[in-house]
């Protein structure tokens, strides 16, 4: 009976709302009619109260794009105004005013307009008072999407409730077309102290500002908001709030005052990024900001502080102010209408439309000059004079920059001062200035000096050049630290362990255990210091080699089922002795005897302490031991499983018996559908979810299994569900094409089967899809909708409780889309609300709606566990119980508590099922051992210890290894000199047949950052320029040589004697014209019966894919080879045929690996992708297959009993080339970023003792070479010439120096170890000059490894001597020579004769190298040798063309592009040395 009442109130109300929606209307539109003209444009003419109704009640009805156009000032004195909604036209004021204006409403969206997306201009004044409860108030608009411009309001605005975004003009000014130009005010907005407003956003002309490029230009504010309430909020001059939006050319005079001091007060705009903006207003309590809190960029306010954009009274009534708040960006130029430009007034700076503008003599500037000091990170200013010592008028600023040419424009700079960066950017450069003034004046000013770097800058970039050490360290050596940075500043370094790390960098390891030592570098110049600290760990050897030990232990399993007795190690392979411990011996003991629990389970941490002399490690490992019973039940189940997809009568099996012994029995929760024993009965209609519970038994251990199993009708496989879906929008929100009220989308009907149980989020996506809509938000809650021309529909758009809701036959489930299941007739309705809380609609009951686990992916090593734990929503759903279930049980099993057990390497979906079958689900995606890394090592350590030139151990492992970042020099280097002697044999033909073979060889060596085409002279390259060789090997060789071709972009060598060149054009047209009729391609000739093959197919997509996006040929192509082998893929996710149309064979690894790097090339993921996932396998879960987990290494074919070396290797470099694609990285064969590796770098080789390759003579000097048993790289020193006793000239020698741009007084060598006559061997130099109150430190013995003890001087007069820290450090203080006695640590005794002169010329200069090819982005260190060694001199280094390679002053030279370029190094006496360089 109630619902029978219920239902005739809501027929009487729908009819009442009819009556007062139709008649009424239809009344007032004849009246409107009657009383509007319309003039000859179309334009509405409104002269009176009366007609601004009627047209605001005609907009309302729906015609939004009506224009209007005042012809009277507007009096609504006694008049009620309803806003009008939403208006997309034109109207124009013609310079009127609306007075009177009286609100008094709870209605959102308060103003003369709700929203505007059309142009509403020249309205000259707007009064009244607006009251009450508005969630968004604009004294003209409380929303603009359109154009508001030359508006003025003079509106009383009292906030009572709900503010919102409150404005004198605009209330929310959103949409980045939107603009609010040449507006002001001059009302009043007051928040009463009893209001309940908060959080509300309250600005003069604009409330709020929205993130995006909706501008407010030359607007001002004069008005006052006043906040008399406790409560925080935002208040701003020109807005409340701006969301970093643009405000330009506009000024606040207003007063902004807040009782509350949580309110932020700006006199611009809080958060906004204001330009040529000022603010003279009075600012009150609360968080006050002159400008804005982030300032912006030249904006000044009132005040005699000396602070950034502090100007007095006086100046801000100058001239100077209006040229300032005038300067344009490029981004402004064209922009701002000159009419919103400031100029000079009575008073204060005023915008050119108001019309305050006084008339100024034009002034010429004569004179310009720059104040400030010269260095970066400084702020430089542009001081002017005018003619006749009068201020310059019309001023306009322009920083310039020296350069090659000249003098260039700094963009923006166009300020009177200019902020130098605290960076290089302008150091080494000259900064002028470019000043136009009245009667088209224009002055330069004198270039300031040269800039310099700032101490600050200098210790900064210092800093940043210190790099990490290496850690851990191993064994004992020196550190290097750098007594100097590049900048000149002074490093001191501090150890908090000196015991292990010396202040020196002296490392001793520690006699047990590890150290962390943290090393602490004190950068200074000046006056200004920074430090940087280092961590550092040190690791004695015994702890090294316990580690290695500990790390060695392993178990085969760490589950037990069964007793027996553990390998327990007692003895390292590196010496350690290792015990064990047991908490549990009860069941394992300490010597690994196992004994099961009578029931249950128990988990046994197994702890091995690892001794090495002084030194333990302890390693712990969990072990879970079960009982008989508790072991053969879970192992039962765990290999548990049934149908679950029922649509056929019969009989499911399920198993009575378990391979472990145990009984299983079933029991069903509807035995009409399916008895305990499996028997299916089809139920009439319908589909039926089943739950099949398993109880597991062995003797008193008892455990369940539970599955739901989907049984479906033959009606329902058939049965068609009809549905319909309405998609509804808001009545206010956004421009067209959103309507009042319009069904966006209006009845989709669409169909599924029964069978297909498909929920509403399912016909929703299908409708979008249908009418090219998208949603936002998540599968449960959706937040916003975005509709075909890209306008979105939101969440919390119309206010705190809007939204999308959605109902079903009107209905409201209490659950997310996802999880409502359409049954036929049902009517879902997804509608936007303006508050959720005005929704009344009866409920559906609630069953699961979602499951989140707490980890949703997890990398396991096999035998880890993986507890996981699923939160359940709503807590209130009927039935909260979880069915887990695994996807791939040989990869990782699940039990019933979520307990996950990593069984082999793969991938496994784990899932979290809602019994109730809703369908809610959740999945945690668990990643089994990748075997990358076991594969790398199989091959570096197993399989290819020695590389050779060949296809299989040799280029594809180098290839994988490089591409790996794979750090072994002596490996690489080693085939690198196997190319080398085939070369030696071959030349640079590698084979008269296959091309493939230089091709090969020209891949693996870009890989390690070698230079194919100079091999020992040879250039491998040329052979490939021969067009008819590479294609006499097929598509093969056609395919291999662009690879190779492309790996470094790579320049085709020109070559004599040949028929035809080749070139990448030719290549491909080869390539797509032995592409099979219905895509992909084979090996050998191609005819009507040919099928493609996987590996070939693959291969060739991975030479076109760097064509890919820019040849639509080549894209056609492979988007067909593509999907080839899509359909080549079998049901397991590899290939059981290797063509079509070829017979099943045992599939390969290899085809699945070419398969997998071709996708990656293209950027597809060979895991995820849809096309490439058969049968829920995917192609890389297949490949993985082939993984032999005891070799680390790949089998050909799954029968192999052996990892197979082809199939590894490809293996290997497949691995790489996916890895590369999920960390974003270069292809595989893009190779950009390849290193050298077969080099060592220069800190790291390792030299021999050096062999005398030229003795010295008394005439000349010898040479030393040293060779690097690492790398066989080569360095030679020179060794000093014989010189005789009794000699007493001066032998000067060139020595190798790092050199610096200051006067050297302190050199730091690589000596030589060769004897001379006048000193024993071991010391560096018999003699050498040096200039008086210089220092050096260039003495050494045995190249600086064996310390100086002390050091006596002849005559201290002429020279002083200190050791410190085992150096030598000589001063020279008067004209004359002296002898220095030098004692070393192992009491060998040397002399050194000294000669301290007036200056020591500079008298040659040479560099290590006289010419160095590089590739692009390489680096090179040039090494500066002077003669003498102790000469003192500025050193200078130039290019001489910077875009081919640049040069610092360190000689570290960069190449930037191809070309050749000279660098010189230039000594302050004129000496030069260079070196060429080629870019290639």
């Amino acid at each position: 009976m109630r619902q029978e009442k219920k239902r005739v109130f809501s027929w009487l109300m729908m009819l009442a709302m009819v009556f007062s929606f139709i008649l009424p209307g239809n009344q007032f539109n004849v009246q409107a009619e009657d009383i509007l003209t319309v003039n000859a444009d179309g334009y509405y003419e409104l002269g009176s109260a009366d007609d601004m109704l009627a047209f605001a009640q005609k907009v309302n009805a729906g015609e939004k794009e009506l224009n209007a156009v005042l012809t009277n000032d507007i009096d609504m004195a006694g008049k009620t105004w309803t806003p009008i909604t939403e208006y997309a036209g034109t109207f124009d004021g013609q310079n009127h005013k609306i007075k009177n204006l009286t609100f008094d409403s709870t209605d959102q969206n308060q103003g003369i307009f709700g929203t505007n997306i059309g142009t509403i201009e020249n309205i000259a004044d707007i009064t009244g008072t607006y009251t009450e409860n508005h969630a968004n108030i604009g004294g003209l608009t409380a929303i603009n999407k359109g154009k508001v411009v030359n508006c003025h309001s003079s509106v009383k605005i009292i906030c009572n409730k709900n503010g919102g975004y409150v404005g004198g003009v605009v209330g929310y000014n959103i949409t980045d077309t939107a603009l609010v130009e040449k507006c002001s005010f001059e009302g009043t907005i007051t928040i009463p102290a009893d209001s309940t407003v908060s959080s509300a956003y309250i600005g003069g002309v604009v409330g709020r500002q929205r993130t995006g490029k909706p501008y407010i230009i030359g607007c001002v504010n004069r008005g006052t908001i006043m906040n008399e309430n406790a409560k925080w909020m935002y208040i701003g001059g020109i807005a409340g709030y701006a969301d970093d939006g643009n405000i330009w050319f506009s000024y606040n005079e207003g007063t902004l005052q807040a009782a509350s001091t949580e309110t932020y007060i700006s006199g611009i705009a809080c958060s906004a990024k204001p330009y040529n903006c000022y603010s003279v207003g009075t600012l009150k309590g609360g968080k006050c900001y002159p400008i804005a809190p982030l300032f912006g960029t030249n904006n000044y306010y009132l005040s005699d502080a000396e602070e950034q954009g502090a100007r007095t009274d006086e100046e801000f009534k100058k001239n100077s102010m209006v040229n300032a708040l005038n300067a344009l960006t490029t981004s402004m130029k064209g922009f701002v209408p000159a009419d919103c430009m400031f100029e000079q007034s009575n008073g204060y700076p005023a915008l050119v439309w108001e019309g305050k503008g006084i008339e100024v003599t034009p002034v010429a500037v004569k004179g310009a000059t720059i104040s400030g000091d010269v260095l970066s990170g400084v702020t430089l200013a542009a001081a002017i004079t005018g003619e006749n010592d009068k201020e310059p008028t019309s001023v306009s600023y322009q920083w310039q920059v020296s350069s090659e040419e000249g003098y260039e424009d700094i963009a923006d700079a166009v300020y009177p001062t200019f902020a130098l960066p605290d960076t290089e950017a302008y150091v080494g450069k000259q900064l002028r200035v470019v000043v136009t003034g009245g009667n088209d004046s224009k002055v330069i000013s004198e270039p300031t000096s040269v800039i310099g770097k700032s101490d600050k800058l200098r210790v900064t970039e210092d800093k940043a050049e210190l790099q990490s050490f290496a850690s851990p360290i191993l064994e004992n050596c020196q550190l290097t630290l750098p007594d100097y940075g590049s900048n000149g500043s002074t490093i001191t370094w501090e150890s908090n362990k000196p015991e292990v790390i010396s202040n020196e960098g002296n490392v001793i390891l520690p006699a047990a255990d590890k150290v962390f030592v943290s090393l602490t570098a004190t950068i200074t110049y000046n006056e200004t210091t920074d430090t940087k600290t280092f961590s550092v760990q040190v690791q004695s050897v015994d702890y090294q080699d316990a580690l290695a030990d500990s790390n060695a232990i392993e178990f085969a399993s760490k589950t037990i089922y069964e007793a027996q007795t553990l390998d327990l190690p007692i003895k390292g392979k590196n010496g350690s002795e290792i015990t064990w411990t047991s908490d549990k011996t009860d069941y394992i003991t300490s010597e690994g005897v196992v004994t099961l629990p009578a029931t249950g389970t128990q988990r046994v941490n197994l702890t091995a302490t690892i001794t090495k002399n002084e030194t333990n490690v302890t390693n712990t490992f969990w072990l879970t031991v079960y009982s008989t019973d508790k072991g053969n039940v879970t192992r039962d189940k765990d290999e548990l499983s049934i149908q679950t997809d029922v649509r056929e009568a019969g009989k499911i099996e399920l198993p009575a018996q378990g391979k472990h012994g145990s009984t299983i029995t079933w029991t069903s929760n509807n035995e009409d559908v399916i008895a305990n024993d499996g028997t299916i009965t089809l139920p009439e209609s319908g589909v039926v979810s089943v739950t099949l519970k398993a109880s597991i038994v062995s003797n008193a251990t008892t455990d369940t299994k539970s599955f739901t199993v989907k049984v479906c009708s033959k009606e329902s496989q058939t049965k068609q569900v009809n549905v319909t879906f309405t998609l509804v929008g808001d009545d206010v929100h956004g421009a067209n094409p959103h309507k009042a009220f319009y069904k966006w989308i209006d009845g989709y009907k669409t169909s599924y089967t029964e069978a297909d149980q498909k929920t509403a989020l399912n016909l929703i996506d299908d409708a979008f899809n249908e009418y090219g809509f998208q949603r936002t938000g998540s599968n449960s809650y959706l937040t916003g909708v975005i509709t075909p021309d890209g306008v979105t529909l939101a969440q919390f758009m119309n206010g705190s409780g809007s939204g999308w809701m959605y109902m079903v036959n009107g209905k409201i489930p209490n659950f997310g889309m996802f999880g409502y299941k359409l049954s036929d007739g049902d009517e879902v309705k997804l509608y936007y609300v303006h508050s959720h809380q005005e929704v009344n609609a009866d409920p559906i009951d609630t069953p699961v709606q979602t499951i989140t686990l707490d980890t949703t992916e997890k990398v396991l090593t096999i035998g880890k566990q993986l507890q996981l734990s699923a939160t359940v929503k709503p807590s209130y759903a009927a039935n909260k119980n979880i069915v887990w279930t695994s996807s791939n049980e040989k990869v990782a099993t699940v039990d019933e508590n979520g307990i996950v057990t990593a069984k082999a390497n793969g991938k496994a979906v784990i899932s979290a099922t809602a019994q109730d079958g809703n369908g809610a689900k959740a999945e945690c995606t668990v990643e089994v051992q990748n075997p990358l890394e076991p594969v790398i090592q199989y091959l570096r350590n197993t399989a290819v210890t020695e590389p050779t030139v060949g296809s299989t151990g040799g280029e594809w492992a180098v290839l994988s290894l490089a591409r790996h970042n794979v750090k072994d020099v002596a490996w690489y280097h080693y085939y690198y000199d196997q190319v080398v002697n085939t070369i030696k044999v071959t030349g640079n033909k590698l084979s008269n047949t296959k091309s493939t073979e230089n091709s090969r060889v020209v891949i693996a060596l870009t890989a390690i950052g070698a230079d194919p085409t100079n091999i020992n002279g040879e250039n491998l390259l040329q052979p490939l320029a021969d067009y008819d060789f590479v294609v006499k090997q097929g598509i093969n060789g056609a395919t291999y040589a662009l690879i190779a071709l492309d790996t470094a972009n790579y320049s085709i060598p020109q070559v004599n004697g040949v028929d035809e060149v080749t070139t990448r054009e030719k290549l491909i047209q080869f390539i797509l014209g032995r592409e099979i009729k219905d895509g992909g391609w084979a090996f050998g000739e191609v005819d009507e019966s040919t099928t493609p093959d996987v590996d070939m197919t693959a291969m060739v997509i991975q030479a076109l894919a760097p064509y890919y996006k820019t040849d639509e040929k080549v894209r056609e192509s492979v988007d067909r080879g593509i999907q080839v082998l899509s359909d080549l893929q079998g049901d397991n996710g590899g290939y059981a045929k290797t063509s079509i149309g070829t017979s099943d064979t045992d599939r390969s690894s290899e085809s699945i690996a070419q398969v997998i790097c071709a996708l990656s090339a293209l950027g597809i993921d060979a895991q995820s992708d849809e096309r490439f996932i058969k049968n829920d396998h995917s192609l890389l879960e297949a490949f993985l297959t082939f993984y032999d987990d005891k070799t680390g290494g790949f089998k050909h074919q799954q029968t192999n009993e052996e990892p197979d070396l082809m199939a590894s290797e490809q293996a290997a470099y497949t691995l790489v080339a996916y890895d590369r694609l999920q960390n974003r990285q270069s292809g595989l064969y893009e190779m950009s970023d390849a290193q050298c590796m077969y080099i060592c770098a220069d800190n790291e080789h390792k030299w021999d003792s050096g062999k005398v390759t030229k003795p010295a003579t008394e005439l000349e000097k010898g040479i030393r070479t040293f060779t690097c048993t690492v790398c066989g790289t080569t360095k030679e020193e020179e060794i000093p010439q014989v010189v005789k006793k009794d000699d007493p000239t001066e032998a000067t020698t060139e020595v190798t120096t790092e050199a610096t741009t200051e006067v050297t007084t302190e050199v730091t060598t690589e000596p030589t170890t060769e004897a001379t006559t006048e000193a024993p061997a071991k010391v560096n130099y018999s003699k050498i000059p040096l200039q008086t109150g210089k220092k050096t430190n260039v003495i050494q013995i045995n190249g600086g490894k064996t310390k100086i003890k002390k050091a006596t001087v002849s005559n201290k007069k002429i020279v002083s001597v200190t050791v410190k820290n085992g150096k030598l450090q000589i001063k020279a203080k008067k004209k004359g020579k002296a002898v220095i006695t030098i004692t070393d640590e192992n009491g060998q005794v040397s002399k050194v004769t000294v000669e301290v002169k007036k200056s020591v010329p500079l008298k040659k200069l040479s560099l290590n190298k006289k010419k160095v090819t590089l590739k692009v982005n390489q680096k090179e260190k040039l090494v500066v040798t002077k003669n003498p060694v102790t000469a003192v001199t500025k050193l200078k280094w130039s290019t001489s063309n910077k875009k081919i390679a640049t040069v610092d002053q360190n000689g570290k030279v960069k190449a930037k592009k191809k070309g050749k370029v000279t660098i010189t190094v230039k000594a302050s006496n004129g000496k030069k040395a260079r070196c060429k360089v080629t870019v290639k």
